[in-house]
């Protein structure tokens, strides 16, 4: 019995150190290259054509979701972690529903407020055009559900999955660092402290990071198209 609980013990600390070691990883990768900026200056020529704000977006949460999502995915099943612990499974997003549909709409409020924030138009819209193009917007907002996505499944599913064996609770704290870290703006940098804890809260109660997913992703947009409006630009 000694010798089970040993094995397990190891290998729950292996995941810990794994998952650390990643997270620092990718930290180190994407304030290198986790900025449309910098992706678009090692850009080839042949990638951006004549909708290059867009191309160099796509490129973008590409590398996110192969980061934060695709590799994790690979590492996690390595090490035995499957989709459910992970928290893939969907059943909670019904469940959910009326807590996603009390965020979205108490959310507009605060958010349009925020938006008279100085820094606030600096920050967003995240993507930025001189007139309204809403098949080029549109295009954006996909992309920008993947990146989120590639988020959520970071830093709600699999850190939480390779944490919470050997942390249990505790592993929500840690996998915010993280997360607070990945956010440039100061204001949204201290907002997403309450967001992360509540997020990560959702998680643990549901097992499911859908429901966080789709409310970060509603916010998101909400600030977005506010950003936006608050530009003039519809």
């Amino acid at each position: 019995m000694s010798e089970i609980k040993t094995n397990q013990q190891g290998a729950q600390d292996r995941r810990v150190a794994v998952a650390t070691i990643y997270a620092a990883l990718c930290h180190a990768v994407l304030f290198r290259l986790g900025h449309p900026s910098h992706l678009l200056q090692i850009m080839p020529e042949q990638w951006r054509g004549s909708q290059i704000q867009l191309s160099v977006r796509a490129l973008w949460a590409g590398l996110h979701l192969l980061i934060y999502a695709i590799i994790p995915c690979i590492i996690a099943k390595g090490m035995g972690v499957t989709g459910t612990h992970i928290g893939l499974t969907t059943g909670a997003i019904w469940k959910s529903r009326r807590l996603l549909m009390v965020v979205g709409i108490a959310a507009v409020p605060v958010v349009f407020l925020v938006s008279f924030v100085p820094g606030f138009l600096r920050a967003y819209p995240m993507f930025r055009m001189l007139r309204i193009d809403w098949p080029s917007t549109l295009a954006w907002l996909l992309l920008f559900a993947n990146y989120l996505f590639s988020i959520e499944f970071f830093f709600r599913g699999f850190l939480p999955a390779m944490l919470t064996p050997a942390l249990g609770r505790y592993s929500l704290f840690v996998a915010l660092i993280p997360y607070v870290a990945t956010h440039s703006f100061l204001p949204e940098a201290l907002g997403a402290i309450p967001v992360g804890i509540l997020l990560g809260m959702l998680r643990m109660q549901t097992g499911s990071l859908w429901p966080g997913y789709l409310a970060h992703l509603t916010v998101a947009l909400e600030i977005e198209l506010i950003a936006l409006h608050r530009q003039g630009l519809w």
